[in-house]
């Protein structure tokens, strides 16, 4: 999780440090992060919002698990001025499919003492990928054919891999590069 402060300057009114939330007026928030396509494990997140305005969510899918938490918090100075806090907890992985970084812009407003709505700011939320999944040893084979007799000849390697920061696939070996391999002239 992190925290964020965002400052919010109060008009000729104090503001209420009560009224912070998303503003999702006429819908355009929800339609806003949905426009994102963001995902979790290749399924598109559904982004909701509380009934006060002060907490957005996302799900993996409909009623699917949890990924992504932002909650608004306030507190007013002498002034009247706010400094709001968004305290986002990331917890799933997301997908990254064309860009190692994710943006969102979130607009967040409050209202004044009197009940005057504040001009809507946003908060620009940016998500950049973890660390990228790495090999970190290997351990080849050597298998020498003028040794080879009735008994096939056969040996373990090994590859140690870090996953990173999202979940490791399958491992796959290139095929390209690798050396033709044949047994007397036949390729295999």
């Amino acid at each position: 999780s992190q925290m964020n402060t965002i400052n919010i300057t109060a008009g000729s009114d104090h503001l209420d440090a009560s009224t912070i939330q998303f503003d999702n007026t006429g819908g355009q928030l929800i339609s806003g992060v949905t426009a994102e396509h963001m995902s979790s494990g290749g399924v598109e997140l559904v982004w909701s919002l509380s009934s006060n305005g002060k907490v957005l969510s996302a799900t993996a899918g409909v009623g699917g698990a949890k990924v992504i938490e932002l909650t608004l918090s306030a507190v007013a100075d002498a002034s009247g001025n706010l400094q709001g806090q968004v305290l986002t907890q990331l917890l799933r992985p997301l997908d990254h499919p064309s860009s190692n970084t994710l943006f969102g812009r979130l607009p967040i407003t409050a209202i004044d003492i009197d009940g005057t709505k504040a001009q809507v700011g946003t908060f620009e939320l940016t998500m950049k990928d973890g660390l990228n999944p790495n090999i970190v040893s290997t351990l080849g084979v050597a298998l020498d054919e003028q040794n080879l007799s009735a008994t096939p000849l056969t040996g373990t390697g090994t590859l140690a891999a870090t996953a990173g920061s999202d979940s490791v696939v399958p491992v796959k070996f290139a095929t390209p590069g690798q050396p033709a391999l044949s047994s007397n002239g036949v390729p295999v």
